[in-house]
């Protein structure tokens, strides 16, 4: 696709699900890609090359991800596009939550974002722009259900940081937005203990009667990230099936 090839992109959480489609489409593109992962190392070990630089390491930990930007540019010599990807959950019933659920989840979904935005949008206002793509969540639209309002909050956070980032950036050429994916068929669903029958529930509710694919929303990150995206900046973007 017209501007990805040689494009340098770190994507947060390339090892699994949505991460993974995308990083094997930006490298198909030619785009010189990092990512930073603490579990599922091996799906994309075998990727590793001179246009894939993998930092195994627990990004929730704030000196890392104060820390992943700068390695990043050290690597590849600058940064042009940062996709914020990974994220946690967990499930606790919304009656019972404590201060600590929250900020459990908060650390890897909300504030290593922001450290991340910070400072490659620092680095991208000095250098002629770039492009931030952050992925949400379609259960900002619900308000989640009644064991995930802790991780809805942590994905409204970012929303707001997204505009507040697209109304600044769009002045240094720096365009910014977000992808609130549907109900998509990833390992995030067994992390909530979620059987065959749930799922099934949970699809009926959608339009098209189906889970989406990882594929799915990475093809619409490769738009956004190419030069056919060079239109979009504080957006919102559903992918989710009709639902």
């Amino acid at each position: 696709m017209k501007g990805i090839k040689d494009k340098r992109i770190l994507i947060t959480g390339g090892s699994s699900g949505i991460g993974l489609a995308t990083v094997k489409l930006l490298l198909n593109e030619g785009a010189k890609v990092a990512t930073c992962c603490n579990s599922n190392f091996e799906n994309i070990q075998y990727l590793e090359g001179d246009n894939f630089k993998i930092y195994n390491e627990d990004l929730s930990k704030e000196k890392i991800a104060k820390n992943l930007v700068k390695k990043f540019i050290k690597h590849y010599g600058g940064i042009d596009i940062l996709i914020s990807n990974a994220g946690t959950i967990s499930s606790h019933n919304y009656l019972e939550l404590e201060k600590k659920d929250f900020l459990d989840l908060m650390d890897l979904n909300f504030f290593t974002p922001y450290f991340l935005i910070r400072d490659a949008f620092n680095y991208m206002k000095n250098h002629n722009g770039g492009k931030i793509i952050i992925i949400s969540s379609i259960s900002i639209k619900y308000g989640g259900h009644d064991k995930t309002l802790h991780y809805v909050v942590s994905k409204c956070g970012l929303e707001v940081m997204m505009k507040r980032f697209s109304k600044e950036g769009a002045k240094y050429n720096i365009l910014v937005n977000c992808i609130r994916p549907g109900f998509i068929d990833t390992p995030i669903h067994n992390k909530l203990g979620r059987t065959k029958k749930d799922k099934e529930k949970r699809i009926n509710l959608i339009s098209l009667k189906r889970a989406g694919k990882p594929e799915e929303i990475a093809g619409l990150i490769l738009y956004l990230v190419s030069d056919y995206g060079n239109f979009c900046t504080g957006e919102i973007f559903t992918v989710s099936g009709g639902d």
